[in-house]
């Protein structure tokens, strides 16, 4: 994770996953992913194209990073 936000109830995040759209407010996560892919990037504002959920294959598992909570 490279920088944290959380926000008040005015500030939205926004971004797209499978052809829904999704917004969150509580907190956003910057992240840079190293070998993790990238599954979702935010797409407004100062986050937009910055990676917010990302997965990377650990021992027979895979682990995902979510880096802020959805509405």
């Amino acid at each position: 994770m490279v920088k944290s936000s959380s926000q008040n109830h005015h500030s939205r995040h926004k971004f797209s996953y499978s052809r829904k759209r999704f917004s969150c407010t509580l907190w956003s996560d910057i992240l840079e992913p190293n070998q993790a892919e990238v599954l979702v990037r935010y797409g407004e504002d100062f986050y937009q194209g910055e990676a917010a959920i990302t997965a990377n294959n650990y021992g027979n598992g895979t682990v995902y990073y979510v880096g802020t909570v959805l509405n």
